[in-house]
């Protein structure tokens, strides 16, 4: 019976400096690599659980609190706001990694994607039809994976790497 969990060895996904992160994008789309992410950091300062706010240094693996609680990233955003603008952003690959600095990844770089984000808004005609002039929506169906979860699986997994995790089991 499937569980619709799957098991990822993280030994079998090669992603060094050497090597180019596959672009799962159309052409007009712009692939993760590392000239173009090498030296962006995260601003990622500690990890706060969410019921008792105790805090955790984000070097660590940990995934809940004492109390149980989950973890939440926290980032240094004055000094993003200080060290990063708007104009930082321009040329950077049209993926979710163009957001480095907001993601908890140490080496973008070495990123586990397939060109996940950067998915479009787009207006809803239902809503202007009653009375809503300015309704969205974000279309994630043009993740590579069709869902909005490869945002969270491509970070995640990524992070996870980082942090020495060598297997991991994600649902499908």
């Amino acid at each position: 019976m499937d569980c619709g969990y799957r098991q990822i060895d993280l030994n079998s996904i090669r992603c060094d400096s050497a090597t180019p992160l596959p672009a799962a994008r159309p052409a007009d789309r712009s692939s993760v690599s590392p000239a173009n992410v090498q030296s962006i950091r995260s601003y990622l300062s500690m990890l706060e659980c969410a019921r008792c706010a105790k805090t955790y240094s984000p070097h660590a693996l940990r995934g809940t609190c004492d109390c149980g609680a989950p973890l939440l990233c926290r980032y240094d955003l004055d000094a993003l706001r200080r060290d990063v603008g708007p104009g930082d952003l321009k040329g950077r690959p049209a993926t979710l990694w163009r957001y480095a600095e907001l993601l908890p990844v140490q080496q973008p770089e070495r990123a586990v994607t397939l060109g996940e984000g950067f998915t479009p808004l787009v207006p809803l005609q239902w809503g202007e039809r009653h009375g809503l002039r300015d309704l969205w929506f974000k279309d994630e169906g043009r993740n590579p994976t069709g869902t909005f979860k490869a945002r969270g699986a491509a970070v995640g997994v990524t992070r996870l790497r980082e942090l020495g995790v060598r297997r991991v089991g994600v649902s499908s």
